[in-house]
């Protein structure tokens, strides 16, 4: 309400209370901060507050100032009367003397406050001077009267048994060291008053302790509200924004802007939000939890009874979360509750958030909502077995619902990082960044020994998509147990917890207890956090330098059976091994086993495709053996520098464990080896049980050797390069012809293991467990099922990509591209282990030719003779897992290869593998011989000019 005139009577709120005679009574808000009056109790005079003033001198309280001031204080928030009487000074500082009442009801019932000041003897009656009433009027005789009646009874300051030196408050207005004062008081609420409040997030607060009253400025922490400018800084901006240096504003003019400049500038909401707080705060009695320090300032949280008001501020939208100190809210529950709070205030676009846009996925402290390319998405839980942990900040989890394999990043963390930049900004390039970089090795090694091999819970808290420069990463909570690793992690000091704008939700779930977590490592100096040098790590990296490597393999093998840790699995059996008591890193090749070659990719840029089993040996090894603590028993060392030995996990032999599974085979160097007797018992319990690599090498059901793939019969010794007696034709039909000339057959023998595999998988995948269309994907080289031509088939994944999955369905020798996610299904394991029966065979002795229209040529040639129709095979040799046959079409009698070297489309393979031309096969050589020769003086086809093959050829 206005006040025009004197004689009138204010209404309002008392706002605070500056001393026991003067007060700030505000008006009702109407749609923003309200009208104020600064006013003083006529006739009345308090003792005066002690203060710090500008120039840094300290006044002390006058006897009884404080208590004087408290008694008023309790109508702080309160609404009251004020009987104005006289008003002093101009606009914009007025000054409203007269008397206060307290707004009770009955009017007979309403206290005089100037009055009841006197009676307690809580203020002397001017008698004279500014706000003193007439001498001889009513009000001022009362007031005498009141003042002789304390006096008498002695009454506060008239008081004749207290010394007035009790009265007067020890005030500490500066700590000289926030952080050892809060660290002498961490934790423990502490009675305190709001003073002042700046902004609504930083106060002036009176603590009150058993031996002073500190002073002390105070920052809500987890929070930030807008706050004000001072106009020396708004000046900076505006010249800086304007070009302008001040020099040419005309005299007028800058006297005008400085008038303006007087008051400090309020952002937006800043007013608001003040007003907020201080019509719920200032000058109550509250309670203090000192957190952290931040510059001189002690910041914490505000207990009171009627709520939390960094929360409720939050939620009104007049502040919004800040990470810096979000990580010290010691409450429990109120970090989160914040961070709920903000994100209700951006859905309801509250102040603050009023031009908020909401981004997919935003929220729930997680962000993207776009799927990975493995079809995660944020809120997505994973339970699986971690089998890889990257530098620091990834793990690799094979998946317990699909058996997948997914990369994780821990959510909101950096791993350690180089060295500082130099002059140009520049970091320091390191080739060895696990040992190189400060604190990664200890990163990596504190999350290998409690993540490897260990069951985790994980939820995907956003999925940041590929980009030109950087690849997919899908961060996530990852837990062992109720351990949140990244915290863990965070609290050791190694690693760093990723800063994010106020609007970006791309973060951890629990960011706030990460925040925390690096709190206490900043405070302990903590790895990354210390100051001192960090731990270096000086490790003989001897790959790919024979020279070092010999230098150190008489150590190597005087040492016997030594720890290591397995850094890298290239294939099954060619590894990187860390080993400690040498502090070197090695190429360590298994020796006495040979293991099928997984695809690579060439120099080049072609991919050279794999053996059969390849990838399934090289999976099998890394899920045992893979950043795990082993033993290395070193015997030699090759021209390479690659060291050759054996590898033992939890005391087994690594090689013995390769081939009892069928992942590999017993080399002739073993012969002499302490291990080999179990080598070969393994192999041969691989080889009766059919077991991965002998399922393609194995023996029919009825005793004859399979051809094709098959190789020799079980028990049959073959050379190296795959030869031994064949045991005739084997009718078939030859399924598929492939564009380098390899052709899949199907043995008449198996038709009745394709019926009753047939009927295993239509009872297993249509009648038992129906696949749900979408829950399972499977990766390059799985083994799976899919529909085709309305029937479920074994298949293999070859390569996946935007057109879908291309697959060989292996037990028909075909290649096929399925785009329907609805036909692929897991495999029953029931149905693994069982041979393919479709099988790749080349034709004996032969090359393809060299050009792509010859090539075509033989293709259709070949299936105009033998596609789809009656043929037999009969095993010549084995080179590299393959068979090489001689094919001949039943019907006609004619010899595949025989025919295509007549007719030019074919030439003779100059080199054959060691022992291939013994018995019929060399017979077979001679006659393909006689034909080649014959189309080559004919000049057909390849021949047409000349010779083209090489020596080597």
């Amino acid at each position: 309400m206005a006040v025009s005139g004197q004689n009138q009577l204010l209404r309002g709120t008392v706002k605070l209370i500056l001393s026991g005679d003067s007060l700030i009574i505000r008006d009702r808000p109407r749609g923003g901060p309200p009208q104020e009056w600064n006013c003083g109790l006529t006739s009345i005079q308090a003792p005066r507050l002690g203060r710090r003033l500008a120039s840094g001198e300290v006044t002390k309280d006058e006897p009884w100032a404080y208590e004087s001031r408290e008694y008023l204080r309790r109508l702080v928030g309160k609404e009251v009367l004020f009987a104005c009487e006289t008003i002093v000074g101009g606009t914009g500082n007025k000054k409203y003397y007269g008397v206060l009442y307290d707004r009770v009801e009955p009017e007979s019932e309403r206290v005089n406050i100037n009055e009841a000041l006197v009676r307690e003897g809580l203020a002397e009656v001017r008698r004279t001077g500014g706000g003193g009433g007439p001498s001889g009027s009513d009000q001022m005789n009362q007031l005498g009267a009141l003042e002789d009646q304390a006096k008498a009874d002695g009454k506060g300051k008239w008081s004749q048994t207290e010394p007035a030196a009790n009265h007067v408050r020890n005030v500490v207005w500066k700590v000289d060291n926030p952080r050892l004062f809060v660290d002498s008081h961490k934790q423990r609420p502490l009675n305190a008053i709001i003073e002042h409040v700046r902004d609504a997030c930083t106060y002036r607060v009176l603590i009150a302790l058993p031996d002073a009253y500190y002073s002390v400025s105070f920052m809500l922490s987890g929070v930030k509200s807008p706050t004000f400018k001072q106009p020396q800084q708004q000046q900076q901006q505006q010249q800086q924004d304007d070009g302008n240096t001040g020099d040419s504003t005309e005299p007028g003019t800058q006297q005008q802007q400085q008038q303006q400049q007087a008051q400090p500038i309020a952002e937006p909401y800043a007013e608001e939000a003040k007003f907020f707080v201080e019509a719920r705060l200032l000058q109550r009695n509250v309670r203090l939890v000192l957190e952290t320090v931040s510059g001189q300032s002690v910041v914490g949280s505000v207990l009171h009874t009627n709520g939390n008001i960094a929360e409720i501020l939050v939620q009104e939208g007049l502040a919004r979360c800040v990470d810096w100190s979000m990580g010290v809210v010691s409450q429990p529950g109120a970090a989160v509750k914040l961070r709920q709070a903000e994100r209700d205030a951006k859905k309801a676009r509250r102040r603050l958030w009023k031009d908020y846009v909401e981004t997919a996925g935003s929220g729930g402290g997680i962000g993207h909502s776009n799927k990975s390319e493995k079809g995660l998405k944020s809120g997505d839980n994973i339970e699986g077995r971690v089998v890889e942990v990257g530098n620091g900040d990834s793990l690799v989890v094979k998946r317990q619902d699909t058996g997948d394999y997914v990369k994780l990043f821990l959510a909101s963390i950096r791993p350690p990082r180089a060295n500082a930049p130099d002059a140009d900004g520049q970091r320091p390039k390191v080739s060895r960044p696990l040992y190189d970089i400060p604190y990664m090795f200890e990163a990596r090694e504190f999350l290998r020994k409690r993540l490897i091999g260990k069951r985790i819970t994980a939820r995907v808290d956003y999925v940041q998509p590929k980009s030109p420069e950087f690849p997919e990463k899908v961060g996530a909570t990852v837990l062992v147990g109720e351990v949140n690793v990244a915290e863990a992690l965070v609290q050791k000091g190694l690693g760093y917890v990723i800063r994010y704008r106020a609007d970006d939700d791309n973060r951890s779930s629990a960011y706030d207890a990460l925040l925390a977590a690096e709190a206490v490592a900043q405070k302990k100096a903590a790895g990354v956090h210390s100051k001192k040098e960090p731990p270096a790590h000086k490790i003989s990296d001897l790959a790919g330098d024979p020279k070092r490597a010999k230098q150190f393999l008489p150590s190597l093998q005087r040492s016997g059976r030594q720890e290591a840790l397995v850094e890298f699995v290239a294939s099954a059996n060619r590894f990187r091994v860390y080993v400690p008591r040498s502090t070197c890193l090695v190429t360590l090749l298994l020796t006495g086993v040979e293991c099928p070659r997984t695809p690579r990719r060439l120099p080049n840029g072609s991919e050279e495709p794999g053996e059969p089993f390849g990838e399934e040996a090289s999976r099998f090894v890394k899920e045992l053996c893979l950043q795990r603590e082993v033993e290395v028993l070193v015997e030699a060392c090759d021209r390479g520098g690659n060291f050759i030995g054996h590898l033992f996990v939890d005391g087994e032999n690594l090689a013995v464990s390769l081939v009892e599974k069928g992942y590999g085979k017993v080399h002739f160097t073993a012969e002499k080896s302490d291990y080999y007797p179990a080598l070969s018992k393994a192999e041969e319990k691989a080889k009766a049980d059919k077991l991965n690599v002998w399922s393609v090498a194995s023996t029919t059901d009825n005793g004859r050797a399979e051809s094709a793939a098959s190789g020799p019969a079980s028990g049959q010794r073959k050379d190296a390069a795959g030869g031994g007696e064949d045991s005739g034709p084997l009718e078939c039909t030859v399924t598929e012809i492939r564009p380098d000339l390899s052709f899949c057959v199907q043995l008449a023998d198996d038709a009745e293991r394709r019926t009753r595999l047939a009927a295993a998988l239509r009872e297993e995948l249509e009648e038992r467990r129906p696949p749900v269309p979408g829950a399972y994907a499977p990766r390059k080289g799985d083994l799976c099922a899919v529909r085709f031509n309305s029937a479920w088939q074994r298949a293999r994944v070859l390569k996946s990509d935007s057109t879908g999955k291309t697959v060989n369905l292996i037990d028909l020798g075909l290649e096929k591209i399925i785009n329907n996610v609805a036909d692929i299904a897991q495999l029953p394991d029931s149905l693994r282990a069982q041979a393919p029966l479709a099988r790749v065979c080349r034709l004996a002795f032969s090359q393809p030719p060299p050009d792509e229209e010859d090539i075509q040529l033989s293709v259709e040639l070949m299936l105009d003779t033998v596609a789809n129709k009656p043929a037999t095979v009969r095993r010549v040799y084995e080179s590299d897992g393959v068979a090489y046959v001689q094919l001949v079409e039943k019907a006609s009698g004619v010899d595949v290869a025989e025919l295509l070297l007549e007719k030019g489309l074919l030439f003779i393979d100059r080199r054959p593998p060691m022992g291939s031309k013994s018995g019929k096969g060399g017979e077979l050589y001679s006659k393909y011989a006689a034909k080649q020769a014959v189309a080559f003086k004919a000049r057909l086809n390849i021949w047409r000019y000349g010779d083209f093959r090489d020596d080597d050829d």
